[in-house]
C-alpha cells in the first residue's frame, strides 16, 4: 500500500513496512528527521517515547501541528497523509535547489513530452508485411472457402476468418460426445470442411496440438495432487502400492 511512496522517498525498509506501532514510530521519526523537518531537533525526542501512551500523545500533537486532519486511531489515513507531506517537502527542496525546474519554459516542455508520449496500452508489435503476393493469395483462398465477402482490407478479411473459425470450433466442441475415448485423424472429424485438403490438414494439426497441451496440463495437475496428498493425507496415500494406509 505504501511501498512505492516509501521507495520514492528512499526508505530502506520500504518492502518490509507494516503498520504496527514499532514500525510506524520508526517511520515517523525518519520522516521528521530526513524529509519533513517540522520540529526543532531538540523537540523531536517526544516522538521517540518508549511508552505507547506517550508516543500516541506525542504523535497526535505532532499531526495537529502539521495540520493533519487525522489522528493515530486512523493509522492508514495518517500514514498516507504523512507520506504525501514528505513527498511535497522533498519536491519543494528540489525546486529551491534547481529553480529552473519551476520556469514556464520547463513546464511547457514537460507538458509537451507528456502529450506526445504513447500510452503503454497503445504499444503494438509490428505486423508482418501483407504485400507479399503469396500471402494475399493464401488469405483470399481461405476467406473464399469460408464464403467471407471480398474487401479491400486484407487484414480485416483475415480477422473475420479467424473469428468465424473460432466460432465454428466452439460450436462443434459443444456437440462432442463426452464419452468418446479416441480421436480419429481423418479430416471429417473437424466438424466442418474448408473444401481444401491443405487447409483441412492445417486445422486438424492445430486442434491436435491444442488437445496435446490440455493432456500435458492435466498430467501435471495430477502429479501436483499426488504430491500434496503425500504430505496432507491421513492416513498416508502410497500411489505406488495403489492403496491407502500401511
Amino acid at each position: 500500500m505504501y511501498t512505492r511512496r516509501l521507495k520514492a522517498l528512499g526508505y530502506l525498509s520500504a518492502d518490509k513496512f507494516k503498520t504496527n506501532i514499532s514500525q510506524v514510530q520508526q517511520l515517523v521519526i525518519w520522516l521528521e528527521d530526513n524529509k519533513i523537518r517540522y520540529l526543532p531537533i531538540e523537540n523531536r525526542e517526544s516522538l521517540k517515547a518508549t511508552e505507547f501512551k506517550d508516543f500516541k500523545r506525542a504523535l497526535n500533537s505532532y499531526l495537529s501541528g502539521l495540520g493533519c486532519p487525522f489522528e493515530m486511531k486512523d493509522i492508514d489515513s495518517v500514514m498516507t497523509w504523512l507520506l504525501g507531506r514528505a513527498i511535497r517537502s522533498e519536491y519543494t527542496e528540489v525546486l529551491q535547489e534547481y529553480p529552473e525546474l519551476n520556469t514556464a519554459e520547463f513546464k511547457g516542455a514537460r507538458a509537451k513530452r507528456r502529450a506526445e508520449a504513447v500510452p503503454a496500452d497503445d504499444y503494438r508489435l509490428p505486423l508482418p508485411s501483407v504485400d507479399h503476393p503469396e500471402f494475399k493469395q493464401m488469405v483470399n483462398q481461405l476467406c473464399n472457402s469460408l464464403m467471407i465477402p471480398a474487401h479491400d482490407d486484407l487484414i480485416l478479411r483475415l480477422q473475420a476468418a479467424a473469428h468465424l473459425i473460432g466460432e465454428r470450433d466452439k460450436l462443434e466442441n459443444s456437440k462432442i460426445d463426452k464419452s468418446r475415448k479416441s480421436i480419429g485423424l481423418t479430416p471429417q472429424d473437424l466438424g466442418f470442411d474448408f473444401g481444401d485438403a491443405a487447409l483441412d490438414q492445417a486445422a486438424m494439426g492445430l486442434r491436435l496440438l491444442h488437445q496435446s497441451e490440455l493432456r500435458n496440463l492435466q498430467t501435471r495437475i495430477n502429479e501436483i495432487i499426488v504430491k500434496v496428498q503425500s504430505v496432507t493425507a491421513d492416513p498416508r496415500t502410497d500411489e505406488r502400492l495403489g492403496r491407502v494406509g500401511k
